[in-house]
């Protein structure tokens, strides 16, 4: 869960995992999603396929725009149990900051191109599939 700014309620981050079985071996596909108030469906943030989301494949960050209520852009992100710190970077803006509830809310004028990075508590870098 992410307390979203202005008091606009919680968004639930996800991570969907679909695997089969072909008897060959085990092909797998995966995405990650948040549920945003209002919204009545997840919105999908990014993909991943072989073992993300998996017990094989635990480590995580992903990323979404919000409109809040009040009219403000907001850049989301979110991360898996072993995230301690988000970064993202706009052209002209960055943020960087220790997350103890893995999450990040940054307020933007204008929706742009972003780079999103999470470090592990063992100092691992990761960027979401997308």
């Amino acid at each position: 869960m992410q307390p979203l700014p202005q008091d606009a309620g919680s968004a639930s981050w996800v991570c969907l995992r679909a695997d089969r079985w072909d008897g060959a071996g085990s092909a797998g596909s995966a995405a990650t999603a948040v549920l945003l108030p209002g919204s009545g469906r997840p919105q999908r943030t990014g993909g991943g396929s072989g073992r993300t989301c998996s017990r094989f494949e635990r480590d995580a960050v992903s990323w979404a725009w919000w409109r809040s209520p009040r009219g403000s852009e907001f850049l989301l992100a979110a991360g898996s149990r072993r995230v301690t710190r988000l970064a993202v970077k706009g052209t002209d803006w960055s943020a960087d900051r220790s997350t103890p509830d893995r999450t990040l809310a940054v307020e933007r004028p204008a929706r742009a191109a972003v780079q999103v990075e999470a470090l592990l508590d063992n100092g691992t870098r990761i960027s979401p599939a997308h």
